[in-house]
């Protein structure tokens, strides 16, 4: 009779094991430089410690970037410029407005990625609606709550897709937050318009001859 001899690890040993690798990674959720910023400005300006214990807004949080990542996935497969099942948008040009692939109509290209930029404007002006339900300006505390537990799951979850274009919208509420808090955040001096990229490669197209890339 043929047999291995097989060790079967005690339940109890795997289950503190499982309990251990989590904690280990909310211990280190915050390590990275933005966390840690953060909660030494409201900690020393508020007196409030980050992270909270109060978990009132994690089950929202979660409802609020389930359907957020929906919606995305929408965006990523709608506003394409390619006809090929399967061809998406990355997160990353839903972030910036712009589409990388190569479209050889620039008009038909132009009017997605306008539409697109409207969608996307649309969603994150949704979140945060969401994160701010009683007004930033009314009650910044909530909001700073609000956007601290959405900032909180977009870092346990950064590898999952939509988290780290969450993480960005939580974090615009929490610098809007700061301010009203007169945190000594400095206000912007002029606001950043980004260059368009389309009017960038229809000059270097006039003057080169070159196609656009973007």
């Amino acid at each position: 009779m043929l047999f291995r001899e097989i060790t079967i690890d005690n339940p109890m040993d795997v289950s503190k094991e499982l309990k251990e690798r989590e904690l280990s990674l909310k211990r280190h959720a915050y390590d990275d430089p933005i966390s840690l910023a953060l909660m030494h400005r409201i900690r020393h300006s508020t007196g409030f410690t980050y992270p909270m214990d109060d978990v009132r807004f994690q089950k929202e949080t979660h409802k609020i970037f389930t359907s957020y990542v929906d919606e995305l996935n929408y965006i990523c497969l709608t506003h394409t410029v390619s006809n090929e099942p399967g061809v998406r948008l990355l997160e990353a040009e839903i972030v910036v407005g712009a589409i990388v692939a190569f479209c050889s109509v620039r008009r038909w290209r132009k009017e997605k990625k306008a539409k697109m930029r409207l969608h996307s404007s649309s969603l994150a002006k949704d979140v945060r609606d969401q994160l701010t339900p009683s007004g930033i300006h009314t009650d910044p505390l909530e909001s700073l709550e609000r956007a601290w537990a959405a900032w909180s799951y977009s870092v346990y979850h950064q590898s999952q897709f939509g988290a780290n274009s969450f993480g960005l919208i939580a974090l615009g509420v929490i610098f809007d937050a700061l301010r009203i808090y007169d945190l000594h955040l400095p206000e912007p001096k002029a606001e950043f318009v980004a260059p368009d990229i389309e009017e960038i490669n229809m000059e270097a197209d006039d003057e080169d001859g070159i196609e656009p890339w973007a």
